[in-house]
């Protein structure tokens, strides 16, 4: 709608609160909480979590993982995924200057993996070689 005069400003999407990394035990919950506005005028906001499992590489969706937060059971080979929301808004215009708008990038690490350790996990790489006590008797 054109109709002149001065245009509203357009609503700008806004992070209050990005997501942080956290460390859990394995078996625990890992909760990732982001807390967004759109100013100037406050309204509804859509919420996509994407998940990578290779290091930020690609990210996929997070089938469901629609809302501020996002929460799961952490097992051992998920340490180092990393998690990043996509905010839209305000719904259902989606009509803010800046949507959608990602978050910055938060990292799980698991810890207490013990015996079933992840393949990044290097944790145990104090195992000493010590080959002085290998004999070879040729006798």
């Amino acid at each position: 709608d054109d109709g002149g005069g001065d245009a509203p400003t357009p609503p700008t999407l806004q992070f209050t609160l990005q997501p942080q990394s956290v460390t859990v035990n394995a078996g625990e919950t890992a909760t990732f909480t982001v807390n967004a506005l759109i100013i100037p005028e406050n309204g509804p906001i859509s919420y996509q979590w994407y998940r990578s499992t290779d290091d930020g590489f690609a990210y996929a969706q997070v089938t469901g993982a629609t809302s501020n937060s996002l929460s799961f059971t952490a097992l051992g080979y998920m340490s180092n995924y990393k998690y990043k929301v996509e905010l839209r808004g305000p719904a259902p215009a989606n009509n803010a200057s800046n949507s959608p708008l990602m978050s910055n990038v938060a990292t799980l690490s698991v810890s207490g993996i013990g015996g079933g350790q992840g393949d990044t996990d290097f944790s145990s790489t104090a195992v000493k070689y010590d080959t002085t006590s290998v004999t070879y008797d040729a006798t």
